[in-house]
């Protein structure tokens, strides 16, 4: 493979016996200045531009009011840069973790005094986050030795059509053993043991909150 032709350089070779690298310092785009006449002032103006880009005004002023006085790049009232050489506002508030005084600026507020409230205030967020998390798991976890409870009491026999449920089947499955409410929790029932009994997930379904209804034909899927 050809390499550069000037000493100590091992560079692939491009054009002209040269690298890349010596060949755009030694034979670069050439841009020369070109001659316009500015859109917003009319003036004659000689400015050195890339061939593809057109260049229609001398200055960013003359580019702002023919544009309508707006400027291509408008800064937000709260950037650092609108407050060079005049006085920051500063404002006062309170730490949201310990109550002491917090300064702050218009762009940059603060809701903490110091890094040391800001990383306690997030790890009692997670801590209640996770405390949160774990009383569900314990909720759960009670109610399904609860349902359990029931469940051994009643042998899996469904009390409204009689017949043996199903445990070991999917949990969705009609025949699956569910609690349901001798004097439904429309009618003021409540969850004590003496109120609850197993049926079948298609028997407690079609039983509905029927106060009346204590017993139903033995389901077709059996």
């Amino acid at each position: 493979m050809r390499i550069c032709d000037l000493d100590e350089c091992e560079r692939p070779h491009r054009a002209k016996g040269l690298c890349a690298l010596h060949y755009r310092h030694q034979f670069g785009r050439q841009e020369t200045p070109r001659r316009f006449s500015c859109g917003g002032c009319g003036a004659d103006v000689s400015k050195v531009a890339r061939a593809d880009r057109v260049q229609r005004f001398c200055s960013e002023i003359c580019k702002s009011v023919a544009n309508g006085g707006r400027l291509s790049c408008q800064i937000p009232d709260t950037h650092p840069a609108r407050w060079i050489g005049e006085v920051l506002p500063v404002f006062y508030g309170e730490c949201l973790r310990c109550g002491a005084l917090t300064v702050s600026s218009p762009w940059n507020p603060k809701r903490y005094c110091s890094k040391r409230c800001s990383t306690r205030a997030k790890s009692s967020r997670e801590g209640r986050r996770t405390g949160w998390a774990r009383q569900a798991r314990n909720e759960k976890a009670r109610k399904l030795r609860s349902r359990e409870v029931i469940f051994d009491r009643d042998g899996y026999v469904c009390w409204l059509c009689h017949t043996l449920t199903q445990p070991a089947s999917y949990y969705l499955h009609p025949l699956h053993p569910t609690v349901d409410h001798v004097i439904p929790q429309a009618h003021g029932g409540d969850h004590s043991p003496s109120n609850l009994r197993t049926a079948h997930r298609i028997c407690n379904s079609r039983r509905q909150d029927r106060v009346e209804v204590t017993s139903l034909p033995i389901p077709l899927e059996v």
